[in-house]
């Protein structure tokens, strides 16, 4: 009797255990696809053949406004925003046209007042009044010449086609994925929000949808088909735009140690400059590049473009072994008009005896720049003249400044490059003042970049802990970004200052 009740309590036991493992993989399954998700226009929108998204309030500012009616034929402030409630959307599906892999645009608006949208949408030029109610998948869609629309509780969708419309409200089931509890969709919205946000799966768009983007976000601050998934969010504050974006990569990186970044070299940059980039380890940046954008034939090396430029000045120098060493640690460069600067931190001991072994070569093959000519007879006998290197008319220089010396390389009658080496950096230019400049303001900051308003405005507010900080003053603007890169996902914070 007691061995039957003990088997029965196993028995028990066991059936608890399967059902409490049942119980969990239900509740698990609940939460994912119920909580774990995107709420809002995302729960329309099928996973696999949305391939971009951008969400904006209604409520647009005059500027935004014009561009959208612009774009769309319509006065945004006159004939939606009176009937529009929060928020906006575009989306963007392949395969829902007449045409495979064609690209369908969707635009979804929250509404207020269906009723004055309907009225709206039904006279949109449509002199005639003419209007169809139909039924698809049980929800009322309405039709006219130019428009396939529907409401989905205060959603309003409007579709290129009634065919396309026809198969998003088809896919309106509970038991199909949306875009709102796609993982990677996800994971993106929970590292960027903002009033302004867009999605996209770069490696799915074709070529005129990215033509198109570019030409109406100019800015973006990643455009390859290098990413899976991007998500970019920004708000808008006058003629500000502050923002974010996150990719996620095609493969993961290979970890590394971080070194932190201590911007030491801001406070040496003049405080007027037209471009700015600064970061640590310049060469690992651009194998990091490298290997996020190199695997697409679209997008040329940075390796390779900066070796065309070795073998170009420095040809005979080996740069794994003498080059890139001198970049391993912090580094910024800085152009004013026509004049640069860059600065380097020391990586060892052995930098100096590197640094002299370039400018030997620098020398020797700059020589084409200050050429001298030479008698050649050619193949058929006649007699010709060629200009062939000569570097003894590359005039060298050398001034003492502040206890430092400045070398410098005088190239033909405008050219130069001078370099210095002090407190553990190396400096180059090819403005000599430019280097004095900067040289003083090692020793004593004053006037420099870091102190000035276009870093404390463009850069300041977006620093976070980035390993790549970058500024463009452009003609409509200032563009400052700050990039960190982790195994799976790169994140840009950006500021985008617009002239008036």
């Amino acid at each position: 009797m007691l061995k039957t009740l003990v088997l029965k309590q196993k028995q028990a036991g066991i059936i608890l255990i399967t059902l409490g493992g049942f119980l969990f993989a239900f509740i698990f399954l609940f939460l994912y696809f119920n909580v774990i998700r995107v709420p809002g226009f995302p729960e329309f929108l099928p996973v696999k053949e949305t391939i971009g998204f951008v969400e904006f309030p209604a409520a647009l500012d005059e500027n935004l406004a014009r561009k959208i009616s612009e774009t769309l034929g319509v006065d945004w402030n006159r004939d939606i925003a009176p009937w529009a409630s929060e928020k906006a959307a575009l989306a963007l599906l392949k395969n829902y046209g007449a045409e495979p892999e064609q690209i369908s645009p969707f635009f979804f608006i929250q509404t207020r007042s269906a009723t004055q949208a309907f009225s709206f949408l039904k006279n949109f030029k449509n002199p005639q009044k003419e209007i169809r109610e139909v039924k698809f998948s049980g929800v009322t869609a309405f039709l006219t010449p130019q428009l396939s629309f529907a409401f989905l509780s205060d959603v309003l969708v409007i579709a290129p086609t009634a065919k396309s419309l026809a198969e998003l409200l088809a896919y309106q089931s509970s038991s199909t994925q949306h875009l709102s509890s796609d993982s990677d969709f996800i994971q993106i919205h929970a590292n960027v929000s903002g009033p302004f946000f867009a999605y996209f799966k770069p490696k799915e768009m074709p070529a005129q949808i990215f033509s198109a983007i570019s030409s109406n976000i100019p800015y973006m601050p990643i455009s390859t088909k290098s990413f899976p998934a991007i998500g970019i969010a920004a708000e808008k504050m006058d003629a500000v735009w502050r923002g974010m974006s996150y990719a996620l990569l095609e493969k993961n990186l290979p970890p590394e140690t971080p070194q932190a970044y201590r911007a030491k070299f801001l406070t040496v940059l003049p405080s007027k400059i037209d471009f700015m980039l600064s970061g640590q380890n310049l060469f690992g940046q651009i194998k990091k590049i490298d290997e996020i954008l190199g695997a697409h034939a679209s997008f040329p090396k940075l390796s390779m473009m900066i070796q065309r430029l070795i073998n170009e000045y420095l040809p005979d120098v080996d740069a794994e072994k003498n080059l890139t060493p001198l970049f391993e640690k912090e580094f910024a460069f800085a152009m004013d008009s026509d004049r640069f600067l860059l600065l380097a931190e020391e990586p060892d001991q052995n930098a100096q005896e590197k640094i002299e072994s370039l400018r030997k070569t620098f020398q020797k093959t700059n020589g084409r720049l200050t050429p001298k000519t030479r008698d050649v007879l050619l193949p058929d006998g006649t007699k010709a003249k060629e200009f062939v290197a000569d570097p003894s008319k590359v005039k060298t220089f050398e001034e003492m400044f502040g206890g430092v010396t400045v070398r410098g390389f005088l190239l033909g009658k405008n050219g130069a490059v001078y370099d210095a080496f002090s407190n553990g950096t190396w400096f180059i230019s090819n403005d000599f003042e430019m280097i004095k400049k900067a040289l003083q303001s090692a020793k004593e900051p004053n006037n420099s970049f870091r102190e000035s308003p276009l870093y404390k405005e463009t850069l300041q507010p977006i620093l976070k802990n980035p390993e790549l900080l970058g500024l463009a003053v452009l003609p409509h603007g200032t563009f400052g970004f700050s990039k960190r890169t982790m195994p799976d996902h790169m994140e840009t914070n950006f500021m985008w200052i617009q002239k008036n």
